[in-house]
């Protein structure tokens, strides 16, 4: 195999030639002007309420036309072919790739900040020349988030990544929001500030590169979005995300915008006392939890703990009160009923003795339940119920509580209890069964062992 040096001394080469043939061609070499529209805030919450933005357009050079000219004298030339022949006799065949792209961008470059001879690449030489030698490199994605508001900005690390939230400001707003929107000024001018971002999360992931890095960070963000939508009933929506790579593969740096939901969704805070109880939460949960439950590709992509989940994501993004109990007693359906008779019975009473053991009022649990299952028996027969519906105002007027966000928040309880007890639910069932007749010995173990872990998971279930 080549030595490094080597490969250092023929981009060098590259590098070279690339001056050359921009200073042959100067003359010839112009940009093209792009119009983004831009957000400008004359009226500021970091809230996401009450605030006022105009838009205005800016003037853009783009180099595109006049990169794609120096590449293509360049790729005739002897030492491009030279290199290129060297990466596949002594590399990985995707490094040929990789090249044409390092060449892209150190062009890109050269012409943007209209650099000189003496300038330094050695940082591009030096990951280039890593992903041949499939050393680590750092990734990140970056998520605008559009109702997670957080108090401070904080961060912390787990297995080989970083993660951080932190605060918008007006600065990074209108930073960030430029290519969210560049082509799209019918959607700027419509907007409100509910398609605003409220925060950012970032992950910085440390790996070997690999052509589908792209879509192990895409998964990373499933995974830790999908863990903070169980920390606590709201649900969180991405409005965009970047993928920002050093890896030179191909589909690596990408910018997505994600469906927004067409609700005005409650905001979801994140306040400082809260911090230390999240990473507990988030570390006990990071590991256990199950790659199909965000997945889909997965074998077992499809099971009665993916289905509940599937419903619990689709009740915490719904405005609708009546949708959220019908979704949410759904999944609660999924995980303790076997089969329809006497289902409502049997669902209030085993969901009011599983939850007794995490110190929950198991009378309340059974009224919840039976509330819910009316609504939904009469959700199902064509009955139109709304939000002032007798059942759902009486049960607030007797319990002081929410009917949906207490029976999304029992939801959210049973998930967390099937993803730390990593049991099946035959097995639960049964220990419930048991349990209501005698001590269960194996309910006892699996509730000890997720006590253990997080102290605090009944907390803010009735909220």
């Amino acid at each position: 195999m080549l030595e490094a040096d080597d490969i250092s001394v023929q981009l060098n080469t590259i590098i070279d030639a690339i001056f050359e043939e921009i200073e042959k061609n100067r003359a010839n070499l112009n940009p093209t002007k792009k119009l983004f529209w831009k957000r400008k805030f004359e009226n500021f919450n970091e809230l996401g309420k009450n605030m006022s933005f105009s838009c205005e357009t800016v003037a853009i050079d783009d180099w595109e036309i006049a990169n794609i000219n120096i590449f293509t004298i360049l790729s005739k030339k002897r030492i491009y072919l030279e290199t290129i022949d060297n990466i596949k006799r002594n590399y990985m065949s995707d490094g040929v790739l990789g090249l044409q792209i390092f060449v892209r961008k150190i062009i890109s470059k050269i012409l943007e900040c209209n650099l000189t001879r003496e300038s330094s690449f050695s940082d591009e030489i030096n990951i280039f020349v890593k992903e041949l030698e499939n050393k680590d490199l750092e990734h990140e994605i970056n998520i605008a988030l559009m109702n997670l508001i957080v108090q401070k900005d904080f961060s912390f690390k787990i297995e080989n990544m970083e993660i951080k939230f932190r605060k918008t400001k007006k600065e990074i707003m209108e930073k960030e929001l430029l290519p969210h929107y560049a082509f799209e000024p019918e959607l700027m001018e419509k907007s409100t500030y509910h398609t605003v971002p409220t925060s950012f999360l970032e992950i910085r992931y440390i790996s070997q590169s690999n052509p589908h890095i792209y879509f192990t960070m895409n998964q990373l963000k499933d995974r830790i979005i999908s863990i903070l939508n169980l920390y606590k009933n709201w649900g969180i929506n991405i409005g965009y995300y970047k993928v920002n790579s050093q890896s030179y593969c191909p589909m690596v740096n990408l910018h997505r915008v994600e469906k927004e939901n067409k609700y005005y969704l409650p905001k979801y805070h994140i306040n400082e006392d809260e911090i230390d109880g999240l990473l507990h939460f988030f570390n006990n949960m990071y590991c256990d939890f199950p790659t199909y439950l965000y997945n889909p590709l997965t074998n077992n992509a499809t099971t009665n703990l993916s289905i509940a989940f599937e419903r619990y994501n689709e009740a915490i993004l719904s405005k609708d009160i009546v949708k959220k109990i019908f979704l949410a007693i759904a999944g609660i359906e999924g995980l303790l009923s076997q089969d329809n008779l006497e289902v409502t019975y049997k669902l209030s009473i085993r969901t009011a003795k599983l939850l007794s053991y995490f110190d929950m009022n198991p009378f309340t649990v059974k009224d919840i339940i039976k509330n819910a299952y009316g609504i939904r028996s009469k959700f199902v027969h064509g009955t139109i119920i709304k939000e002032n519906d007798k059942i759902i105002k009486n049960f607030r007027e007797k319990y002081g509580i929410d009917l949906s966000n207490s029976l999304l928040g029992i939801l959210r309880l049973l998930l967390i209890t099937y993803i730390l007890g990593k049991k099946d639910k035959k097995d639960i069932i049964s220990w419930i069964e048991d349990a209501l007749m005698y001590k269960s010995t194996e309910l006892d173990k699996m509730i000890n062992v997720i006590k253990t872990k997080i102290p605090t998971i009944s907390q803010d279930v009735f909220s």
